[in-house]
């Protein structure tokens, strides 16, 4: 979408882009949350799930040291940044980047959630939060490039009425 984009067509594209900010920013605080407890030695609470500690102290929490609850922050980030830079620019290449990224949130939270389930068995709210999260953004992206995609065709293909 640019400047020849119809009025429609901005409000569609800025309702994709309200939304993968809001689910964003939700994924983004959530592993921020893990993050900063993983960094600080805290231990997390567990209110409907039990086994969150189990979840966050073992030896899958952490890549090279680096917890994993700071990958999935910059995940987050990433989308909410070119989310709130399409806010602005109104390119829909950002958008496009976005949703293509979704996928990489998908594939590390399929392996986490199967690491939770068949490894430790043992699960972490909050990791269960931010699959759905990922996986919500996934949906939405894949949904998006398909529409966009369908509508670029739609609208490079000459009207074949007579006048």
């Amino acid at each position: 979408m640019d400047v020849s984009s119809t009025p429609e067509q901005k409000n569609t594209h800025m309702k994709w882009a309200m939304f993968f900010l809001l689910v964003s920013l939700l994924g983004f605080v959530d592993s921020t949350y893990l993050a900063v407890k993983k960094l600080s030695g805290s231990p997390v609470t567990c209110t409907i799930v039990h086994g969150c500690d189990t979840v966050t102290s073992s030896s899958y929490s952490e890549v090279f040291g680096i917890p994993v609850a700071l990958f999935g922050s910059l995940f987050y980030l990433s989308i909410l940044v070119l989310s709130v830079a399409y806010l602005d620019k109104k390119k829909g290449r950002l958008l496009q980047c976005a949703a293509k990224l979704t996928w990489v949130g998908l594939f590390a939270s399929l392996y986490f959630m199967t690491v939770q389930a068949i490894i430790l068995h043992a699960y972490c709210i909050y990791c269960i939060g931010s699959a759905i999260t990922s996986t919500l953004l996934f949906i939405t992206g894949m949904t998006y490039l398909k529409k966009h995609k369908k509508t670029n065709k739609e609208s490079s293909v000459p009207s074949s009425k007579n006048t």
